[in-house]
């Protein structure tokens, strides 16, 4: 998951008295959940006081991640299928407090309508320890969730060569009748 371009969200002032409180006391916090959001129609300038995105649109737990440097965590989740909108901000949360925000004039990616959209993020925590932070993963395996889309896509190919088989029979059988007779 190294080699994704890093993205470098705004430390909300909640998330550094979080992360603070997690130095002080010896534990770590928990990054739980991504928001997604269009931005209200564009990206903005994020600052340290918000509470919230512009606009958010849905809100998904974390699929994996890890920590992978001295300020560095990667992240993986699963948008399911939706209302379609622009990602243009992301929200990461510790629970419920809004811990980081992101957001940018152009879009990182846009919802799918049909299809689950898998996202990897590497977040840049400058500022923050990263070993003061962990991941808190909904469980969900990301291979084992690409499985029936994968077993949709091999059902399509089946019936596909199926059908191209049928025609070519049908095909050749003309030919041999019209060689017999």
């Amino acid at each position: 998951m190294s080699d994704v371009e890093p993205i470098k969200p705004t430390i909300t002032a909640a998330g550094i008295a979080k992360a603070r409180a997690a130095t002080e006391g010896g534990f770590k916090i928990s990054i739980t959940h991504v928001g997604l959001g269009d931005g209200a129609g564009a990206g903005y300038t994020v600052t340290r006081n918000q509470t919230k995105l512009v606009r958010e649109r849905l809100k998904v737990p974390i699929g994996g991640g890890e920590v992978i440097g001295e300020d560095s965590v990667a992240l993986n989740t699963i948008v399911p299928p939706g209302e379609t909108f622009p990602i243009r901000e992301l929200g990461f949360y510790s629970d419920d407090v809004l811990f980081a925000v992101w957001s940018e004039p152009v879009e990182l990616a846009a919802r799918p309508t049909r299809a689950s959209l898998i996202l990897q993020f590497t977040l840049r925590l400058l500022g923050i320890p990263a070993d003061v932070v962990t991941v808190s993963t909904s469980g969900m395996s990301l291979n084992i969730s690409i499985a029936p889309a994968m077993s949709d896509l091999s059902l399509a190919i089946v019936q596909l060569q199926e059908r191209s088989l049928s025609q070519d029979v049908a095909r050749f059988s003309d030919v041999i009748r019209s060689t017999l007779r």
